[in-house]
């Protein structure tokens, strides 16, 4: 297939396979992980390496995947090996790969903040729930400008308002209240309140919410033990003002709440006081854009193997998805570049074949050479991601003791994209 060039380069990666094959005269399956299908000459069938007696392999631990967002450029190196050792040895051993990778982890989803206290003491975690309205671009907290970015007005926008309070010193803590206060133009849907560990008697405290106007909630009169924690947990959504108009009906910025404060003491403090923390108030930015986003994200970065008899085998090297925020539509080319059998320092070479497939089942084999010509297009939206898995086939014969290896370069760019528009 001719290749294309497209003008903007989203994320580049190196996939990285590490591949340990390892023949010895000692069956073992410690290694195994994930299922190695193996050719039997005999029958022509595929069939599973149960307990790794032909071969097994390792995945390698993907961490929290790769992510780029729009406009920056990450990039993960690796290089593809394939260690030998004779028949005659007994102790087995893998290289390990070293990843190395310039992503940012997200830490939490994109659609919640959260602000602890210093002292660990007290925390509130506010999240935007998705719409159920797929033509409405889901909320994002925007951690630059430290507001939530909602891009329709006069909609039902919901928040989920958690509260914890963890008592982390040797003493009985009471609690004389958490509280807080909301914005005029949201109501409280439902509440619900927890605590880490059971205890015999323990009073729950009183929960008072607002009942005329659902502005705000007061939650009273309770112990925690040493360790114990305990959580309030309110559902919020817009309101229809007076006149039985959805809120927000305005292009502009609002605030969710007042802070949020925790009042406590603890048991046997002579002369002591009491205790005030404050939590974090939260805003929206009404009709704003939220902050666009493309993430890629691998089940897998490399494969080990380990082959104890020569053969035909396969195995699915990793799953790969795409991600949208802030946009409805993107359509993402992956290309792959470099792919080639694979090669000792004298020369020798083992195939390796590559496959396209879904999830459960691999599709056509192609030799490294095609692979490279080929261009992969998957369309995400910000409902529903786009994905593909990497099937990988490697036929060992009798090949020598050595070191086989090889690199190569799966790119994924930006090909066009929608905007979602604010109505």
């Amino acid at each position: 297939m001719p290749r294309r060039s497209w003008n903007y380069l989203l994320l580049t990666m190196s996939a990285v396979f590490l591949m340990c094959f390892v023949l010895i005269s000692v069956v073992s399956a410690e290694y195994g992980y994930g299922d190695v299908y193996r050719l039997e000459e005999e029958t022509g069938q595929w069939i599973i390496d149960h307990g790794g007696f032909w071969a097994s392999i390792d995945r390698i631990e993907a961490d929290d995947g790769f992510f780029s967002n729009m406009g920056a450029n990450y990039s993960i190196t690796g290089t593809a090996i394939i260690d030998f050792e004779d028949l005659s040895v007994e102790d087995t051993y893998a290289t390990i790969t070293t990843l190395s990778s310039m992503n940012e982890s997200p830490g939490l989803p994109d659609n919640t903040c959260e602000y602890v206290s210093r002292n660990g003491i007290f925390s509130l975690k506010v999240t935007a729930i998705p719409f159920d309205d797929p033509n409405l671009v889901d909320m994002v907290w925007d951690a630059k400008n430290k507001w939530f970015s909602l891009m329709h007005k006069n909609t039902i926008a919901k928040w989920q308002f958690t509260y914890k309070v963890t008592n982390n010193s040797s003493k009985e803590m009471f609690v004389e209240e958490v509280k807080d206060n909301y914005g005029g133009q949201l109501a409280i849907e439902s509440w619900s309140i927890s605590f880490s560990t059971i205890v015999d008697d323990q009073s729950q405290g009183n929960v008072n919410l607002d009942t005329d106007n659902n502005y705000g909630f007061s939650w009273t009169n309770f112990k925690l033990e040493p360790g114990q924690t305990a959580e309030i947990t309110l559902t919020l959504a817009t309101r229809k003002n007076p006149s039985g108009k959805q809120q927000y009906n305005e292009c502009k910025l609002y605030t969710l709440n007042s802070t949020g404060v925790l009042k406590y003491r603890y048991k046997c403090q002579p002369g002591k006081g009491k205790y005030s923390l404050t939590g974090k108030r939260i805003r929206v930015n009404v009709c704003d854009k939220p902050p666009v986003s493309i993430s890629v994200e691998m089940s897998a970065p490399g494969v080990d193997w380990f082959i104890r008899k020569p053969g035909d085998y396969y195995v699915k090297a990793f799953d790969a998805v795409v991600k949208v925020k802030g946009r409805k539509k993107v359509e993402v080319a992956v290309t792959f570049d470099g792919f080639n059998n694979l090669e000792s320092d004298n020369s020798q070479q083992i195939p390796v074949f590559y496959s396209l497939g879904d999830e459960s089942n691999p599709g056509h084999w192609i030799i490294p050479e095609n692979l490279n010509n080929t261009e992969l297009g998957l369309k995400a939206s910000a409902v529903n991601d786009a994905a593909f898995s990497m099937w990988q086939r490697v036929v060992l014969g009798t090949q020598s003791v050595g070191t086989y290896q090889d690199t190569g370069v799966i790119t994924f760019t930006l090909v066009n994209s929608q905007l979602a528009i604010c109505e």
